[in-house]
């Protein structure tokens, strides 16, 4: 490693990082990966599905020099992923020095990022890691397996840093969170611009793999709000105040976590636009162009309530639904169609009383929603 480069700022970042390569002596297909999960058996590798299809047989995959496993999916399914779907996870019997990262979401649009990822010296051919830095726009809602949705990110690199190609399945890194929101998939306009993708998306993979089921809870109770006082509760007590609420509300909670909040805004946006007239009138008002990206931007806002609510029902309290901290785009009406959807979509199985909550949330939520508090 380029230990002299004075740009490795971040160690913690550096501790997480590992180069994933064949064990082929001759292979010059090589990314990253960093780690998400380990236990006293493995650890659990997070990276591109594309570098390991480079790498070619299973029984070559190396992470950090070590034998790695592929979990949650096989090489078949790694072959006919989604373009928009690019992830996979490697488990290693090893490398328990290595530090987790903790896993969030993007709490604004544009954000300043971090990555660090592996480099060949095209002369020498000697792999260096290398931190590099720029700044990140939250793009669009894409439907990464069937009925799941991540968001993916745009990444415009510093005059003087750029991707290089093993930079696939490094970590978006942000300074400010001191989170990882997402996966670098690929470098365009020879690195100045690149594409990553939400962590989110490996949701998918987490359901099928027992050690990593936690995650997806894990996920959410760390990074479900941006105000301080969800964040805390999520960070710190969420489990006793699980335990507190009741099994009603945990139901409702639980319900939330498996649809996961970017797919229910996805959907409930999506039903809005085919239902309310007041939305298609407001969306005609913009260029053709903007269009979509209001819509988006309709999307976000929805995912950012739903969260919001979520943090409701485990603090049981709506103080944070009468805080303006995600200013709406568009009119209440668009909202109040998208949450038609959410309501009408609450499982059988919710006891009245967690629906009736759930309820009376959306409407506080809607009736606060263009507060200047």
């Amino acid at each position: 490693m380029n230990k002299g480069n004075d740009a490795l700022k971040e160690p913690k970042l550096k501790s997480s990082i590992a180069l994933v390569e064949s064990s082929k002596v001759d292979s010059s297909d090589f990314g990253s990966g960093f780690l998400i999960h380990r236990d006293k058996k493995a650890t659990y590798w997070l990276t591109c599905a594309h570098v390991v299809n480079a790498i070619g047989a299973e029984d070559r995959i190396r992470v950090g020099k070590l034998p790695a496993e592929l979990v949650g999916l096989t090489k078949q399914d790694l072959s006919s992923l989604k373009d928009s779907f690019d992830l996979a996870i490697l488990k290693v019997e090893g490398l328990f020095k290595k530090k987790p990262v903790q896993l969030g979401k993007p709490i604004v649009r544009d954000l300043r990022f971090q990555t660090l990822g592996h480099f060949q010296n095209t002369k020498t051919k000697q792999l260096y890691l290398r931190e590099v830095s720029g700044s990140l726009h939250v793009d669009s809602l894409n439907l990464v397996a069937r009925e799941s949705y991540a968001w993916v990110l745009d990444l415009k690199m510093d005059e003087k840093f750029l991707l290089q190609p093993g930079y696939s399945g490094s970590p978006v890194f942000i300074p400010y969170t001191r989170q990882v929101i997402g996966v670098v998939e690929q470098r365009k306009d020879s690195g100045k611009k690149g594409k990553a993708i939400a962590v989110d998306a490996a949701n998918s993979i987490f359901r099928k793999v027992p050690e990593l089921k936690h995650m997806l809870r894990s996920q959410t109770s760390q990074n479900s709000s941006s105000h301080r006082m969800a964040k805390f509760a999520m960070d710190v007590i969420e489990y006793p105040l699980r335990l507190v609420i009741g099994s009603q509300v945990r139901a409702a909670l639980d319900w939330l976590l498996q649809e996961g909040f970017s797919n229910l805004a996805a959907k409930a946006s999506n039903y809005a636009r085919e239902n309310s007239n007041a939305l298609n009138a407001e969306l005609q008002q913009f260029s053709e162009e903007d269009r979509e990206k209001v819509f988006t931007e309709f999307q976000w806002e929805i995912e950012k309530y739903l969260e919001r609510i979520y943090s409701s029902l485990l603090t049981d309290s709506q103080d944070l639904l009468e805080k303006n901290i995600v200013r709406p785009t568009l009119s209440s009406a668009a909202y109040e169609s998208a949450f038609v959807y959410i309501r009408n979509s609450i499982p059988d199985y919710i006891s009245e009383k967690a629906s009736n909550k759930i309820n009376r949330y959306v409407a506080v939520l809607i009736e606060y929603l263009y507060s200047d508090s």
